[in-house]
């Protein structure tokens, strides 16, 4: 679309006003700043530029293609967010053309953000702990840029320059850098991190060649570090800080050192650094140079290969630990047993010793009972034959070599197990089945004689013994372990082992993933005996084929899944499986067979018998026994022994009575004299304190000095006796030597600087060392160490190790090597104090506070070594550009080179330009002129002063005097006049500035002074500015005088200008000026005069026409603006008006055609002449409301006979200069509700009311009224329709009630029937409920049956005046119907009753009692108690009118009921007036049919009226529902309204009103009470729609009625108290 929208529409507006028809000047914009690029966030300036025409006073800016109203100025500043924006303007001035083209339009891009880049200036990679990196950051396009530097992504505020420099730790870092523009919000995108990977620091590695060398040959040893940058090196001897330095016999060349002629002196310890910028690498390890005269003798190791700790000789191992087997590791009876001990790593020279190993519960898992003792083999392994073994049993072994007997570690303990039952333990199985499935249940349980705890459940499985209670998923009761769960981590063999040293039988289970198992004994069979083999399935099959193997062979095939051996024999041993359909298989399983035993305990009585009956069997019995069970005769045989009480015997292994902490030790005792009893238990003593029980052995794990002291034992045997007390052997530990850490140089310790380390241990030489940093282990060192120190704080500790004992010592308390910070250079310029100029020189000075003797200074200018300069001071030669400096110290002490200074940056100023003003210029004749010449601030300049662009400088004379930077000529003369420019000048620093650019001193011969006034002919309280002015020149102050030059002047003013504001006419007359300055005082001539006249100012007055302050919308209003004081006319005229920020409004008058709400406010108006101004009038203020609704108010609202009826008509808001017209409001069904009928037009009032007599109407009749106003006649809206009520039938139309009784019952139904004579249809039944007016059938329950609605159920809504309207415009009489809620009504005729007829009054109760007892009142007052509820008045009269009521019981009371009297005479004058009223209407009808004849005869047959809100005429309207005739014209009768034509729509579809109802009093021949009333207000709904039993709630009237009134005295007539004010809102859709 372009700018066609709002751009060019504006122009052509104004074209079409303006009427101009050349074309308009085009804009322009332009950017004003910033430069490109721009940047998202970048504030731009644009100008609107528009040739030809200077007064452009209001812009019209456009932001794609919308105008952009927050600036209206020539020039704006827009935020830029991104490129999709596009600029446009144009401009407005007051003269022609008006408005400017519109501009084309600018699209601005806008760049993305550059991202910054960060480069490595210096020094290269690698890159080392404490070396200074200088990093730079890059950004493009502008150089108006700061920098922010993160480190690690952490913002770091120490540099905010492009160069930046950043000390190195020993940790990798990431740099990154952004840019943020001066004086700018932007900042670049943050550059990419750049990593700087730290090189830990290298240590140097020392070669010596040839090593050892003899005397007088030449040795090199050459020093390097790893690939890198090249390293220049440092020599050092004998562990000193003394470095080797070039001599005569001592060259260095690079990385060597080369010793030529070696003499002996040169023999000692060598070791080297590398040093690289101010990094110094580790220092090698030392090398022993060795000067030798002969060659030396080779020593040999013996004995070779592998050697132990306690060995004399290094290549030390670990403690071996032998390994055990046994062979086989199941028994079957008669079997020997075969043990195999082997000490691995190839060693030899060992013997070896068997052990028993029996339970040893609960101290420890077994004890060791010695079998055979130190079998001395050649080799590294041995074996023991055990013969025939019965019962389950565990074996131990260890090995010994050397003559003092090193002992290897015990073996792990092994086993052979057996399946058959123990005599004193045994192991049972619950299911008593070897093989299990997985997540099957089990328990196991362990039985011994006579005691059933004091048990352990072991496992073997794969390599591991476990204890099976404690390891695994288990529950333990009693005896007994439930696995409840098993896995395959079950499997393996089960046996028990008791607190007494015994073993149980052992069984071996198998836990089976598979589905199959085979359930086979799990303890050995006896021959003969029935076995049965089953092949279980987890899930069966119905059908299963099953084969049985036997060691891998099939032997049946069974479909019951099972196999049964009768009689089991040896031959049926072997492995067993079974498979399922050939798919699956079960684990196999060992079927054991024993043969039939005879008890031992049998065999004494056996060969008893034997002997008697066979001597020969017994011999062979006892040979097959002696082979057989060999150990069972021997106990037999040899129980008798007699010999004397055994003695204990403690011996020590190793057999030292001297140990160290730490060390092992095994105490053993031995029974000497019993040794024919095996089974001992042995008990030990340590300082007559008992310390524990074993089979043969103490151990001592871990020796500490608690464990020192005298030891003896003693043994128990199996049958409870007890040897002798072994002799006491002592034991004595010594504590293990401390290592120490000794460091040197001593503290304190700097970072990078590298510590000698050494560990001393007391009493022994032969330590190898073993070093622990932070506890950790630190391997590659000696007995001294070398570290390298870094930043933080870290302990050493050590421990040795030797051969011989004791072995180790104790590892040394931690040494903690605090790091102390290095001394800080600093960096200060000693001399020429800021600001620096190129090309000058400064002196720098490296200050390190610690220590003084620091001989060499290195310095860096941007972050490179400057070595031009290695002193203390340095003097640096300054560029045109700033540069950054620092240094470090070095020493030939520790420290040996300081931390680097922070970086000092020495910004460089560019040469200052001098600066001179001459005051005043031009100069007069005899005046002093000032030259004064300046250079920006800094040091203390001294100045020179030139003329005439010569070279000399001006002295100082008796008319020139100089003083600082000033150059003071008094008197000038004429030779003063030329050219003048200075220079500064910085003596002491041979600085000179650029020199000033010239200024000509003009000298001059008089000074006039010339005055001015802004205006000559002013206003009381206008503003005049008079202006003096001397030509030429400045620095003038003025005085100013009026009247004469002689009086004191008025005032004076620093400035050329003096204002002032008259207040009265004669401060008006005639002004002269004066000039003068300089010191002494120069003045200039007088002014010639300047005359102001001063006259008083006019005033303007607002004024109303018509002088309404409060008007309504739609009415016309002029305000008229006069200026009063003056006679001059020729004005030009300015208003303020509400919401006006401007006064634009130039007429006279200001006319408000059609006024809005927006109108109200204040008014004032001014004059304006030339440049003079009227003083503004006083504000009037208007007020417009909303098009007002007058209140009708109708009294009285039921009619007497004969009474008149008053209708007042009010509008509200206190508005004046109304006239009223009042309409008679009939029936129009079915279009309209109402028809209007003019009663009275226009009365004129000069208020806001009107009031209209109607002469005793005498049926129910509605009427409304409308107010105007105005020349051209503005018109309220209608009032809402009021109504008065006739009791007495109508001829044409009338009401009847079905129960003819105003009262009812809740929930009783009734029927009310319209009567039209001639016609049953075309009626409305209407009800005024409280203030609501209703169409019944259409907003009640009800139904409509012809002529008749019937309600048939009351409530106490439908209580209230009925009447019915006809289509024909005629209102019927009205009844009063009253719903009551309580159980009590009074029947009483709904009709006004005749006088002399007779009237019956019922009090009817719901539920009648059977003897009732019932209270008459009228009019509050008792007249008649009654047991029948009736009460007859035989012949009523107008005495008898009143309200009644009656009570049931004095408790329950019925609505009050009014009786309407009438007079015989009432009724006949009323069929009388019909009558006379209908020959009336004929005549008038006759009449009114001509009149208009003649009428469109002359004007035409179109009839006007006007519309409600417009005035606008129209044939026929309808406003709100109401149908107006003729509005304009004196009325002419009735003719119906069609809704919508040509009506105004008004402010809403409601129309509220106000109607209040007077009392009026009844003549005085009536007597009677005031009514009664519940209510105040009464809430009504009415209809104005058309009538129809379907009509909803929106076709309503709503009305608040408001009842005011005042009682009547009890002389005055009864009246029916009427309401005053009804307030109503009229529906009209």
């Amino acid at each position: 679309m372009g700018l066609t929208s709002p751009c060019v529409l504006l122009v052509l507006s104004a074209l079409l006003i303006s009427g101009n028809t050349q074309a308009p000047p085009t804009a322009t914009v332009n950017i004003l700043s910033p430069p490109d690029p721009l940047y998202p966030g970048d504030t731009v300036t644009l100008q609107c530029d528009i040739s030809q025409y200077e007064d452009w006073n209001y812009y019209f800016w456009f932001i794609n293609d919308q105008e952009y109203k927050d600036c209206t100025s020539k020039t704006c500043s827009f935020k830029l967010v991104h490129n999709n924006l596009q600029y446009s303007c144009s401009g407005r001035r007051s003269g022609r053309p008006q408005d400017s083209y519109c501009s084309d339009i600018l699209s601005i891009t806008v760049t993305a953000l550059p991202t910054a880049t960060v480069n490595i200036l210096s020094p290269p990679a690698p890159h080392y702990p404490g070396d200074l990196v200088t990093l730079q950051c890059d950004t493009s396009h502008h150089e108006d840029w700061s920098y922010i530097w993160f480190i690690n992504g952490l913002q770091d505020n120490s540099c905010t320059s492009k160069i930046c420099s950043f000390d190195l730790g020993f940790y990798p870092v990431q740099y990154s850098c952004s840019g943020r523009r001066s004086g700018q919000s932007q900042t670049s995108q943050q550059s990419p991190d750049i990593s700087i990977t730290i090189t830990a620091f290298l240590k140097a590695t020392l070669t010596v060649t040839p090593n050892p060398v003899y005397h007088g040959e030449t040795v090199s040893l050459k020093c390097s570090v790893e690939s890198g940058p090249a390293w220049s090196y440092r020599w050092y001897k004998d562990g000193t800080e003394i470095r080797v330095e070039q001599s005569g016999r001592h060259r260095i060349s690079g990385d060597s050192l080369t010793i030529s002629k070696v003499e002996s002196s040169d023999q000692g310890q060598y070791w080297c650094r590398g040093g690289l910028r101010s990094i110094i690498s580790r220092g090698s390890e030392s090398q022993y140079l060795i000067v030798n005269a002969l060659p030396t003798a080779t020593v040999n190791i013996s004995p070779p290969a592998l050697h132990y700790p306690e060995d004399t000789v290094t290549n030390l191992l670990d403690r071996p630990q032998p390994v055990l087997r046994v062979s086989p590791s199941w028994l079957n009876p008669g079997d020997s047993v075969t043990l195999s001990c082997e000490v691995g790593d190839s060693s030899t020279g060992w013997s070896f010793s068997f052990y028993r190993a029996a339970p040893s519960l609960p101290d420890q898992p077994y004890s060791v009972e010695l079998l055979s003792d130190r079998e001395q083999t050649t080799g590294n392994s041995s074996t023991l034959q055990l013969a025939a073994p019965s019962h389950t049993a565990g074996y131990m072994c260890r090995a010994g070599r050397g003559e003092t007997v090193y002992y290897s570690d015990y073996s792990n303990p092994q086993f052979h197990w057996s399946g058959d039952l123990h005599s004193s333990v045994s192991l049972s199985v619950s299911t008593n089945r070897s093989q299990h499935l997985v997540s099957e249940s089990v328990s196991l349980s362990c039985e011994l004689k006579g005691n059933s705890t004091g048990w352990t459940l072991r496992r073997y499985s794969g390599s591991k013994l476990c204890t099976a209670c404690s390891s695994i998923k288990r529950s333990t009761t009693g005896s007994t372990c439930i696995i409840r769960s098993l896995n395959v981590r079950h499997s393996g063999v089960f046996w028990c082992e008791s607190g007494s040293g015994e073993y149980s039988n052992a069984v071996n289970i198998t836990v089976h993933v598979g589905p199959v198992i085979l359930e086979s004994p799990v303890h050995p069979v006896t021959e003969g005996d029935s076995v049965t083999l089953r092949c279980r399935h987890k899930t069966p099959p119905s059908s299963p084929k099953v084969d049985f193997y036997k060691d891998g062979s099939l032997i049946r095939k069974e479909t019951t899944g099972e196999m049964t051996i009768p009689a089991v024999s040896q031959s049926d041993k072997g492995l067993y499986k079974c498979t399922y359909s050939d798919r699956e298989e079960s684990p196999q399983s060992w079927l054991l067979v024993r043969g039939t035993a005879v008890p031992v305990s049998l065999l004494p009585r056996l060969l008893c018998g034997l002997l008697v009956t066979s001597p020969f069997l017994v011999t062979t019995i006892l040979l097959l026994l002696i082979k057989r069970q060999q150990p069972v005769l021997s106990a037999l045989l040899i129980s008798g022994n007699t010999q004397g009480k055994p003695k204990a015997v403690v011996t020590l292994h190793p057999d030292l009575q001297q140990i160290f902490t730490g060390e092992r030790l095994t105490l053993s005792c031995q029974i000497q004299g019993g040794e024919y009893n095996t089974e001992w238990w042995y008990f030990f003593k340590r300082d007559d304190v008992a310390i524990g029980r074993s089979r043969s052995e103490l151990k001592i794990e871990s020796a500490e000095e608690s464990h020192r002291g005298a030891y003896t034992c003693v043994g128990k045997n199996t049958s409870n006796e007890y040897s002798d007390w072994s002799d006491e052997v002592k034991l004595t530990v010594t504590a293990l030597p401390t290592a120490t850490v000794n460091v040197s140089p001593r503290a304190p310790h700097y970072s990078g600087e590298e510590v000698t380390l050494q560990c001393d241990i007391s009493e022994y030489e032969d330590w190898s060392y073993i070093w622990f940093i932070n506890g950790q282990r630190y391997n590659g060192c000696t007995k001294t160490c070398f570290f390298v120190l870094g930043h933080a704080t870290v302990k050493y500790s050590c421990s040795g190790r030797r051969s011989g004992r004791p072995q180790t010592s104790q590892q040394s308390p931690d040494m903690s090597i605090t790091i102390t910070g290095l001394p800080t250079a600093t960096v200060k310029i000693l001399s020429l104090p800021a600001p620096h100029y190129a090309e000058e020189i400064v002196i720098l000075q490296c200050d390190i506070l610690e220590n003084e003797d620091w001989n060499y200074y290195f310095w860096f200018r941007n972050g490179q070594e400057f070595k031009d300069c290695t002193n203390k001071t340095c003097p640096i030669k300054l560029d045109h550009y700033s540069l950054q400096y620092s240094c470090a110290g070095r020493r030939s002490g520790r420290p040996l080179d300081s931390q680097r200074s922070a970086i000092l940056s020495i910004p460089v100023t560019a040469l200052p330009k001098a600066t001179l003003t001459v005051t005043p210029n031009p100069v007069y004749h005899g005046e002093t002129v000032s030259l004064k010449c300046s250079v920006e601030s800094g040091p203390a300049w001294s100045y020179r002063w030139y003329k005439d662009r010569t070279e000399i400088p001006l002295k100082q004379s008796g008319r020139h005097r100089i003083s600082g930077d000033s150059l003071t000529i008094s008197k000038v003369e004429s030779s003063d006049q030329g050219q003048y420019w200075c220079t500064g000048v910085i003596p002491s620093r041979s600085i000179s500035s650029t020199q000033s650019g010239s200024i000509t001193m003009i000298v001059k011969a008089v000074a006039t002074a010339t005055l001015q006034s802004d205006q000559t002919d002013i206003y009381t309280d206008d503003r005049v500015t008079l202006t003096c002015t001397v030509e030429g020149s400045s620095g003038w102050r003025f005085y100013w005088y009026r009247h004469t030059t002689d009086s004191d002047p008025v005032t004076s003013t620093d400035e050329s200008t003096y204002s002032f504001t008259p207040g009265s006419v004669s401060e008006g007359g005639q002004f002269w000026c004066r000039g003068w300055r300089g010191d002494p005082v120069f003045y200039t001539q007088y002014s010639s005069p300047v005359q102001i006249n001063v006259t008083a100012r006019p005033y303007a007055v607002v004024t109303l026409k018509p002088n309404w302050s409060q008007i309504f919308r739609g009415e016309s209003v002029t305000l008229r603006c006069d200026i009063q004081g003056t006679e001059d006319t020729d004005w030009e005229y300015e208003w303020w008006r509400p919401g006006d920020s401007t006064s634009r409004w130039r007429e006279q008058e200001y006319k408000i055609i059609k006024a809005e709400k927006s109108h109200s406010g204040d008014y004032k108006c001014g004059g304006k002449r030339g440049h003079h101004h009227s003083g503004w009038s006083s504000a009037v203020k208007l007020r417009v409301r909303d098009r007002p609704q007058p209140v009708l108010r109708v009294s009285p609202s039921w009619l007497n006979p004969g009474d008149s009826v008053t209708l007042s008509c009010e509008v509200g808001d206190s508005s004046t200069g109304w006239s009223f017209s009042f309409y008679r409001a009939a029936p129009s069904l079915p279009d309209q509700p109402y028809s209007l009928e003019l009663l009275s037009d226009r009365e004129q009032t000069t208020g806001n009311s009107s009031t209209l007599q109607l002469a005793a109407p005498s049926h129910t009749a509605g009427y409304m009224c409308r107010a105007g106003r105005g020349e051209t006649v503005y018109y309220s809206d209608y009032s809402n329709p009021q109504f008065h009520w006739s009791g007495d039938q109508h001829s044409s139309v009338s009401l009847s009630v079905s129960t003819k009784r105003s009262q009812h019952l809740v929930s009783e139904s009734v029927s009310l029937s319209c009567e039209l004579k001639g016609n049953s249809t075309g009626w409305t039944l209407r009800k005024y409920t409280g203030s609501k007016l209703y169409t019944v059938c259409s907003s009640v329950r009800g139904s409509t049956t012809g002529s008749t609605c019937i309600i048939r159920s009351l409530n106490e809504g439908h209580s209230g005046v009925f009447w019915c309207e006809s289509g024909s415009g005629e209102y019927s009489s009205a009844v009063n119907i009253t719903v009551h809620v309580g159980p009590v009504i009074l029947e009483s005729p709904v009709h006004p009753v005749t006088e002399g007829d007779s009237v019956t009054l019922r009090c009817r109760h719901k539920t009648p009692p059977s003897s009732p007892k019932v209270d008459f009142y009228k009019d509050g007052n008792l007249i008649r108690k009654e047991t029948t509820g009736e009460m007859t008045i035989p012949a009523v009269s107008q005495s008898d009118e009143g309200l009644y009521k009656c009570t049931y019981s004095d408790r329950e009371e019925s609505s009050q009921s009014w009786l309407l009297v009438r007079g015989r005479g009432a009724v006949l004058s009323s069929s009388v007036g019909l009558v006379v009223g209908l020959v009336v209407t004929g005549v008038l009808l006759f009449l009114l049919i001509l009149l208009l004849l003649v009428w469109r005869k002359f004007k035409g047959a179109q009839s006007s009226a006007a519309s409600i809100y417009s005035q606008s005429q129209s044939t026929n309207h309808v406003v709100d529902g109401v149908q107006i005739a003729n509005q304009n014209q004196a009325p002419g009768g009735n003719a119906p309204l069609q809704h919508g034509q040509g009506v105004e729509a008004g402010p809403s579809d409601l129309t509220y009103a106000q109607i209040e109802l007077k009392k009026m009093k009844k003549p005085k021949r009536k007597t009677g009470k005031q009514a009664e009333s519940e209510e105040d207000t009464i809430y009504s709904m009415v209809a104005t729609g058309p009538s129809s039993g379907d009509a909803g709630a929106d076709d309503v009237i709503y009305a608040q009625i408001d009842l005011k009134g005042k009682k009547a005295k009890k002389s005055d007539m009864l009246t029916t108290r009427e309401p005053d004010a009804v307030y109503s809102a009229v529906k009209t859709g």
